[in-house]
């Protein structure tokens, strides 16, 4: 059933309500989902603008010792750019470096457009010129 779930959410054919309930049943096995499952699900709910669900199974995945990976945390950093969160995104693009985790230029594109959305200019060039020559990642 987990891998029908899963291939319902990542090709968007739940209906919303059903989609509700396997992430509900989902997060009730979430110690056995792997980290791709966890990132399957964490853009299915970016797609949707359901930031504070998407940030919540990424504090899952650490609490179950499934390691997030660049690919996971910008699903996340994309939930909030829709919803125009940028001060979220911007803080899991912090949070990549601490888990050691390197952000590459889908990460920072995806935090400079959340916080565009959010009308924080200054914040965006600081990415920009701040942070993404650290990491010789280039737009």
């Amino acid at each position: 059933w987990k891998v029908k779930a899963l291939e319902k959410l990542a090709s968007g054919a739940a209906k919303p309500e059903e989609a509700l309930g396997l992430i509900s049943k989902l997060r009730l096995y979430r110690s056995l989902l792997t980290n791709k499952e966890y990132t399957i699900v964490i853009s299915y709910l970016a797609q949707r603008s359901l930031w504070r669900c998407a940030l919540s199974l990424l504090v899952d995945m650490q609490e179950f010792e499934t390691t997030p990976d660049a690919v996971s945390f910008t699903c996340a950093i994309a939930a909030c750019k829709n919803v125009r969160q940028w001060q979220h995104a911007v803080q899991l693009l912090s949070e990549m470096t601490v888990q050691e985790v390197s952000p590459d230029a889908v990460a920072f594109n995806a935090a400079m457009a959340a916080c565009v959305q959010g009308k924080s200019w200054a914040t965006a060039l600081r990415i920009f010129f701040g942070l993404m020559p650290d990491y010789n990642a280039s737009p």
